[in-house]
This record gives structure tokens, C-alpha cells and sequence, in this order.
């Protein structure tokens, strides 16, 4: 349970026009005890609290902030009961209890947020109903991100709000709301939202920037280097590396990568590696020719290319539109991995001089 005595005892002092050092000669103790107190960092002795309410003419509830902790202690009843009520699907008494709930508790932004999530999903008899509850809702996310600070409160609120105005019939406000999310949700959110050929186009555009996040998160749980899973076998590197391949493959089956290309390089040139550390050097050389190949496909791709594969054919590929954080060419990436040690045992050897030197060659044209 936690108690109100610093924030308390701070008010208190400054209404009495006390200095923190002022209370420290009554009480006999040191300033720095009174200011750890007022943190909130720990509390006095149970045998000061009597002088310390007599300083200051309240009573030991008051000091303790007896009536917020059983305010405090109430809401999470409350709460606690909304989530029984949600696993049963007893959206309604939710409801009726919220509404008198907020009304007690006017700052308690979690009902207010839990109220708008229950008027929203309540099962409706007609469209003007759900249209009536869905504006309602969006009012109360209003409030909420207008003056809540507690941040996990608003992340929620920002993204469920342009639900709430697009179910109340306002699609401009949800739109609106939804730009100001950040990139990935409001893509995601967008994509609900839109309609026709712009949402089968942003759904594509997402199909890839998920595609992207995978691949990566994929190519972060092989951890090739060992430094964060060096249990994990060389032959399960490998398999989860060729899951980025696979999965690539079944969004690109015409192989038209695009800038996709990089990504695909890059997890060839893993592969490789992991294949050398096994002794497999015929894999490593073929997916050392593959990186190749994905290099120069991508550094020769024009300016605008479009999309062939069925899951994202309403996409065209525009080399200005794309975000790169390395925008140099891609051979000379592959140059770079090309220098890891691992690739020392074949380094030598007439395969890995040619991939080397055609890469080497495409930089230089």
C-alpha cells in the first residue's frame, strides 16, 4: 500500500511557510531526511508521525493520506471488476458501471479509457446507436489525450481513437488522427481506414515494410556473429537464415525483389558465412554468387520498376521514394562483408577471388 506522506508533508510545509531545514530543527533530524521524505524515498519513524501532525494541526489520516488510499484502493475494485466483466463479455454492466465510476473518480484516466473501449465494442440494435457510442467514445479519448500524461494510457488512446471517429461516421477525423501516429501504426491504421484502390495500395506498401521487419527480426534471431545465442547450432542459423529466403520468395515468386534486393544479399552473404564455419563450401559459394548477383541487380534497378508478383502488383518500385540509411551502392556493401574473417579459409581460392573481383569490377564502372 502506498502512502501520501511525502507529497503531504511537502504541501503541508509550504502552506506553514517552512523551510525543509526549518522542520528539520523541530523534528530534530537532518534536512536532507525531510527532503529524502518529500521524494517520496522513504518515510519517518512511526513514533514522529504524532509530532509531525501536531506541527502542522491535521490529523495522522490526513498526513497519511488515508482518504486517497482507500480512493485508490476502491478504483482498483472497480477496475478489477471491469476485467471480470470483459472475460464474460458483459460489455453492458461495464458500461453502467463506468459511468458512475468516472463520475467519483473524474482523474482516473484508465476507467475513462476502459468506458470508451466498452461503449465502443457494445453490441448495437442499429447503425445511429453504434454511431451515438462510437462519438462518445471518441469524446472520451479526447479528454483522455488532453489531459492524461501517463503515457501507456495515450499510446492507446491515439491509435483506438481513429476507430472511434471512423465508426462515428467521421472518416476526415480519423485520418486525421491517424497521420499523427507513428509510421508503422499509422500505416496499419490506414489501412483499415481507406477504401478502393488507396487501401490496396497502402496494403501492399505494408505487405512489404512487414516483410522488411521480418526478415530482419529473422536475421537478428540467427545472430550469425554468436555474441547473444552462442548455444544456438550452426545448422539452426541456417534454417532460420533460409526462412528469409523462403518467405521472400513467396511474396516475390516473379523474383522481382527490387530494392528488396539489399536485404536479399545480405542474408546470402550470412548464409555464406555460417557455411564456411561448417566446413559446407560449396553452399558458401553459391550464396556468395547469389549476394553477387542481388548486388549488381540492385545498383543496375532504373529509376521506376514495377512490381509483377501477385501480393504487391499495384506497387511500383521508385528509387527516390525509398528511405535508405546506406545509399551507396550495393557491391560495395558486399566488398565490405567480403573482408569478415570467416571468409579467411576461402579467401585464397581462385571461386572467392572471382566473386571478389566482379564485385570489385561493378564498383569501379
Amino acid at each position: 500500500m502506498k502512502l501520501f506522506i511525502g507529497e503531504n508533508l511537502k504541501r503541508l510545509r509550504k502552506e506553514k511557510g517552512l523551510t525543509q531545514e526549518q522542520l528539520a530543527e523541530r523534528l530534530n533530524v537532518s534536512f536532507q531526511a525531510v527532503s529524502k521524505w518529500e521524494c517520496g524515498d522513504g518515510y519517518p519513524d512511526i513514533v514522529m508521525l504524532p509530532s509531525i501532525a501536531q506541527i502542522f494541526g491535521v490529523s495522522l489520516d490526513e498526513l497519511v493520506g488515508m482518504q486517497k488510499i482507500c480512493s485508490n484502493e476502491e478504483a482498483e475494485k472497480i477496475l478489477a471488476q471491469v476485467d471480470e466483466n470483459e472475460s464474460k463479455g458483459l460489455r453492458a454492466e461495464n458500461v453502467a458501471l463506468l459511468r458512475e465510476a468516472v463520475k467519483r473518480f473524474p482523474n482516473n484516466y484508465m476507467m475513462s479509457a476502459k468506458l470508451a473501449a466498452n461503449l465502443f465494442c457494445l453490441e448495437s440494435k442499429g447503425e445511429e446507436t453504434s454511431k451515438t457510442r462510437s462519438s462518445e467514445a471518441a469524446e472520451i479519448a479526447e479528454y483522455i489525450l488532453a489531459n492524461c500524461t501517463d503515457r501507456k494510457i495515450t499510446d492507446w488512446m491515439r491509435v483506438d481513437i481513429c476507430y472511434y471517429y471512423y465508426w462515428a461516421g467521421n472518416k476526415e477525423k480519423a485520418l486525421k488522427r491517424a497521420e499523427e501516429l507513428p509510421a508503422a501504426e499509422k500505416n496499419t491504421v490506414k489501412e483499415f481506414l481507406l477504401a478502393g484502390d488507396e487501401k490496396m495500395v497502402l496494403s501492399q506498401k505494408n505487405i512489404i515494410l512487414h516483410l522488411q521487419e521480418l526478415c530482419y527480426s529473422l536475421l537478428t534471431r540467427a545472430d550469425v556473429n554468436c555474441e547473444n545465442n552462442p548455444q544456438l547450432e550452426d545448422t539452426d542459423r541456417l534454417k532460420i537464415l533460409n526462412k528469409i529466403v523462403d518467405v521472400s520468395e513467396v511474396i516475390f515468386e516473379n523474383k522481382d525483389y527490387n530494392f528488396h534486393y539489399r536485404l536479399m544479399c545480405l542474408v546470402c552473404t550470412h548464409i555464406a558465412a555460417v557455411a564456411v564455419r561448417t566446413k559446407d563450401y560449396d553452399e558458401a559459394f553459391e550464396n556468395l554468387r547469389k549476394a553477387l548477383n542481388y548486388s549488381i541487380a540492385v545498383d543496375e534497378l532504373p529509376e521506376r520498376k514495377p512490381y509483377t508478383s501477385l501480393a504487391v502488383n499495384k506497387l511500383v518500385y521508385d528509387k527516390y521514394e525509398i528511405n535508405c540509411s546506406t545509399p551507396t551502392l550495393c557491391c560495395k556493401e558486399l566488398l565490405k562483408y567480403l573482408k569478415w574473417s570467416v571468409f579467411d579459409d576461402i579467401r585464397d581460392t581462385e571461386k572467392f577471388q572471382n566473386i571478389y573481383l566482379k564485385a570489385k569490377e561493378h564498383c569501379d564502372k
